[in-house]
């Protein structure tokens, strides 16, 4: 095999971004899009006559070889154990379940099979700066702030699941470390799922984070530090610079995620490279997301069971 046949199920604002990345692939080929809804179904004959759309991928699933699903956070579930059952490679966008009863499931069936690829999309990682980044010695404290203009998308799902789970996964991603508590208090202003959310928590490192997180703000920030012994770290993830107390400030290279990510999925798939977010990782993070969840509703601090 020298390219991966690929059908992506969703069309939608992320989807036909996918899909534009997998026709730029030269690891891949386009070969179906699913869209169930007839709006986005035309939409997606008129940007890709070439390929075929249609409504059920349960149709083609002996066809491709693999999977980008980019639908609602509820069917992710459904849609990859179907796709694992028939020992299909699955790239899932987050959050890899709506819940951890659903993704310790998928994780079950997972190791049942041949182990095919499964890689989830937690795009943040993708950013250049974190490449040679080292968090210090604890302690220390990460500060973050995610903020976003609304955007009347993903409102299936709270700012939790849409958004500050990238934080989550970067923050385990690294320091190496894992999420021991938080307490978290949320605010709903656009329907009835919370839209912004402030998170505290500890690491089993004892360094401690805070995340400030919205989708309902006036100016689009992503903005980490980081406070410990030897100073204080400043990096912007839009505008791609970086500062520290010590005197050290440059700028990294703004780079394509979607493009890097598909790259790993089929590289991962051709010659067994290592996925760029793996099932355990995002399974990890979903976890800390349950947590705070039931610190939202609760009013108190909550462990995590992973």
């Amino acid at each position: 095999m020298n390219h991966v046949n690929v059908a992506v199920i969703g069309f939608g604002h992320l989807g036909q971004w996918h899909a534009e990345k997998v026709e730029q692939s030269s690891h891949a080929k386009l070969k179906f899009i699913i869209e169930p809804f007839e709006q986005n179904a035309l939409k997606a004959k008129e940007k890709f006559p070439h390929v075929k759309v249609i409504a059920d991928y349960q149709q083609i699933i002996d066809e491709v070889d693999a999977f980008i699903v980019v639908t609602p956070t509820s069917t992710h579930y459904s849609i990859s154990r179907n796709l694992l059952e028939k020992n299909k490679h699955v790239f899932c966008e987050k959050p890899i379940c709506a819940t951890m009863e659903e993704a310790k499931k998928l994780f079950q069936l997972y190791q049942q099979q041949p182990q095919p690829v499964f890689q989830v999309g937690h795009s943040e990682r993708c950013h250049q700066i974190w490449q040679d980044f080292q968090v210090p010695t604890a302690p220390y404290l990460i500060r973050i702030l995610r903020a976003g203009v609304f955007k009347n998308r993903a409102l299936d799902v709270p700012v939790t699941s849409d958004l500050a789970i990238h934080d989550i996964d970067l923050i385990h991603y690294l320091t190496r470390s894992r999420v021991k508590s938080v307490q978290a208090f949320a605010v709903k202003s656009r329907g009835k799922e919370y839209d912004t959310v402030s998170i505290h928590g500890d690491l089993d490192n004892e360094a401690r984070f805070e995340i400030f997180c919205t989708r309902d703000s006036l100016i689009e920030r992503r903005q980490w530090e980081i406070f410990h012994h030897k100073g204080t770290e400043y990096i912007d993830l839009m505008t791609c610079q970086r500062q520290s107390t010590t005197g050290d400030s440059d700028s990294y290279q703004k780079r394509d995620h979607l493009a890097l990510q598909q790259d790993s999925f089929y590289q991962s798939i051709l010659s067994g490279q290592d996925v760029y977010v793996s099932m355990r990782e995002a399974i990890d993070a979903l976890a800390v997301i349950e947590a705070i969840h039931g610190s939202i509703e609760k009013q108190s601090s909550q462990r995590v069971n992973y």
